[in-house]
């Protein structure tokens, strides 16, 4: 097929049909005839480019009337229609359609015709065809300064990307500088250079900040704690004294450790070395007849270590059995109105009566264990007694604790907290210590780093569970 030949640029070329496009808002007129007699044109309206991709009937043929944003790329026709212009153009005003065929002026356009108005007439192209350019954009105004100099600058970015404006704040001006280490080799350096050289948190200092903020969670209402274990003999005690105290060491409100074992427990002796004269039964007893109305009345049964109250269960095994739910319940209500953090050490099993009503007023639940074989077990049949008996959210939620007083080396404790995990929300491992291992009153500062950081880590661990249970009703 033989391609048809545009004639050379004389005074016999035919003329050359061109579309003329009309400017936006004016009415549709008829084409204009531009004869390439070598300089004379006839008076067009030149309103629109005359160039762009040279199209011809075999062409339109093939493609089937597809829209020609579709066509292949072409060199020559993108540099002389950059972004299919005159196709947008032809669309807009309803004069072009996907039939019409574009021809190209063979001679350059003469420079005697002036150009349009908004429109700058530009050199020949590299194919000899005159090409014309889009509306002239105006200079680009000088950059003003907005209202209040740099600051001014800055409220104005804030404002055009929030939509509003933001006020400025400390942490945008101000550079952030690294936390002052207090413990440590970088401690000692910044001490040493008399605080000019500061090196930051360590890896350990660091995470001992994030579980205090943690312990330091901000209670709206009062939360209590059960620390429960399905036998007694795996340090049951001696978790609900620990987590006593460091609760009571780190925050800023009230906490208070309860004994609610009937049958004569021991957490006055771990955390008093005594047993008071009174008792929790003596608290209930008070609390029916009406006989606590404030905290001088409280502070009679409730005993101080540090900033840790303590409320010693009955010390006579024969009056023991007497304290029972309904005890429980009225103890449990009057500490809720002068305590944030209430923490109940349950007795050696979880049948009693008294165990009944601190679940039923628990929010969160401690499961002790150890990382032997059987207790291991204790802990996983705890779980499922829970479960079982209604207790289902607790025991999803729980934090299981493994006292380590009994080790064995035949056994792999990280088996063991992997199968536990799998069944609670978290395990903390406390290690044997030697001043644990003694029964005496708890100390805190005695204690091995390593267990003392095992008893944060505790506490942090359930205080995680303080801010999503802190508005349920307390009823």
């Amino acid at each position: 097929m033989t391609l048809p030949q545009y004639p050379p640029n004389d005074s016999d070329a035919a003329p050359l049909i061109v579309p003329w496009l009309p400017p936006p808002g004016g009415a549709p007129n008829q084409d204009h005839i531009v004869e390439a007699n070598g300089g004379a044109a006839a008076a067009a309206d030149l309103t629109q480019p005359t160039h762009g991709p040279t199209r011809s009937p075999v062409h339109d043929s093939l493609v089937n009337g597809a829209s020609r944003r579709e066509d292949p790329p072409c060199d020559e026709a993108t540099r002389d229609d950059p972004g299919g212009r005159l196709d947008e153009a032809a669309a807009a005003t309803g004069t072009g359609s996907s039939d019409q065929t574009w021809t190209s002026v063979p001679a350059a356009v003469p420079s005697a015709v002036p150009p349009a108005d908004g429109l700058v007439a530009a050199g020949p192209g590299e194919s000899g065809r005159a090409t014309l350019a889009g509306p002239a954009s105006p200079p680009p105004s000088p950059a003003r300064q907005p209202p209040g100099g740099p600051l001014g600058a800055l409220d104005a970015t804030a404002a055009s990307t929030s939509g509003e404006a933001a006020a400025l704040t400390h942490e945008q001006l101000v550079r952030a500088a690294a936390v002052p280490p207090t413990v440590g080799w970088r401690g000692a350096v910044l001490r040493a250079t008399g605080g000019k050289v500061n090196l930051g948190l360590s890896r350990e200092e660091a995470l001992e900040r994030q579980q205090l903020e943690r312990i330091q969670t901000h209670l709206a209402h009062p939360h209590s704690v059960l620390v429960i274990s399905l036998k007694g003999g795996v340090g049951k005690t001696t978790v609900a004294a620990l987590l006593g105290l460091t609760f009571a060491q780190h925050r800023g409100d009230q906490v208070v450790v309860l004994d609610a074992n009937p049958d004569a427990g021991t957490l006055a002796d771990r955390l008093l070395g005594r047993s008071p004269a009174v008792s929790v039964r003596d608290l209930a007893a008070a609390a029916a007849a009406g006989a606590v109305g404030n905290p001088t009345d409280l502070a009679r049964f409730a005993t101080l270590t540090g900033r840790l109250h303590v409320l010693a269960s009955e010390h006579d095994p024969a009056k023991s059995e007497a304290f029972d739910q309904q005890e429980y319940e009225r103890v449990i209500a009057v500490l809720q109105r002068f305590f944030h953090v209430l923490i109940t050490d349950s007795g050696t099993g979880v049948t009693h009566s008294a165990t009944a009503g601190a679940l039923a007023a628990a929010r969160s639940i401690v499961v002790v264990g150890g990382p032997t074989v059987d207790g291991a077990s204790r802990a996983s049949k705890t779980l499922d007694w829970l479960r079982s008996n209604g207790h289902g959210d607790l025991a999803d939620r729980a934090v299981v604790a493994l006292a380590g007083d009994r080790t064995s080396p035949e056994v792999d404790p990280e088996a063991v907290r992997r199968y536990l995990a799998a069944r609670s929300r978290t395990v903390v491992t406390i290690p044997p210590d030697p001043h644990l291992a003694t029964g005496g009153p708890i100390n805190l500062s005695r204690l091995r780093p390593a267990t003392y950081d095992s008893a944060r880590e505790l506490a942090a661990a359930v205080a995680d569970d303080f801010a999503p249970h802190e508005l349920r009703d307390l009823g």
